[in-house]
């Protein structure tokens, strides 16, 4: 056989023995591979990425949680203790109130305004100055409740927007004329933003409380206050017209 041939065929074969263990390596790796991906028997599967973050009997489905993740039972009144019934029946009825201070003039305000030469769109400012001062004052409430605390902010608010509702229905012997009503409108201003204001401190407590009360049930707790909010606002014009004819403005 001719030299060249030789050396052609030798180095050929040098060349396939020297990349011999690297062939072997890369088919040793890949089977390894291989094998640490095989899926399981229960038909799950099982990316790259997850074997190389943990091993794959964390993500076995009989795996116990990792300590941060939690188990919450249901939230139940009859399960509840005792404190914790009364303490919501009176957040709610907080909230109930609260809202029906704002819904019951609606029956008999406007007609008795006018009767005192006030505009029926000043009628609409008065009754819109409730959510205005609710809106300012939420948040000046939330900084002061660190200080004074949840309790005293609760009843501070109930007493004195109670007061305020009840001084509301006063306002009708102020002395109006068709030529001067000023002095009955500010005073409805000032009188319905400062009920206003004690029926924000009352709500604004109030969900602290929810929130120390139940901690492991607060959205469920909220949806419930959610409701006596609403019903407050359903059943106060109702409520008014009853009253307004027991007693009138």
């Amino acid at each position: 056989m001719p030299q060249k041939d030789n050396d052609r065929l030798f180095g050929a074969k040098a060349s396939v023995s020297h990349d011999a263990p690297l062939a072997r390596d890369f088919s040793s790796s890949n089977q390894q591979q291989t094998d640490s991906i095989t899926p399981p028997s229960d038909g799950s599967t099982v990316s790259l990425l997850q074997k190389d973050s943990f091993s794959y009997n964390a993500l076995d489905q009989n795996a116990s949680l990792p300590p941060d993740v939690s188990t919450v039972a249901p939230f139940s009144l009859w399960n509840s203790s005792r404190r914790q019934k009364l303490l919501l029946l009176a957040l709610a009825l907080v909230d109930l109130t609260s809202n029906m201070s704002l819904s019951v003039l609606a029956p008999f305000f406007p007609d008795e305004a006018a009767k005192k030469g006030v505009s029926d769109t000043t009628s609409g400012f008065i009754f819109g100055v409730f959510a205005l001062v609710q809106f300012i004052t939420s948040p000046i409430f939330g900084k002061l409740m660190p200080v004074v605390g949840a309790r005293f902010l609760l009843l501070a608010g109930q007493f004195f927007g109670g007061g305020c509702v009840l001084l509301f229905g006063t306002l009708d012997y102020i002395p109006t004329s068709d030529e001067n009503t000023t002095l009955f409108t500010v005073m409805c201003f000032v009188v319905r933003g400062f009920a206003a204001t004690g029926c924000t401190a009352s709500n604004t407590a109030s969900f602290v409380i929810t929130a120390n009360a139940f901690p492991n049930n607060v959205a469920t707790v909220f949806g419930i206050l959610e409701m006596a909010t609403g019903l407050g606002l359903m059943i106060g014009p109702a409520v008014g017209g009853v009253l307004f004819q027991v007693c009138p403005f």
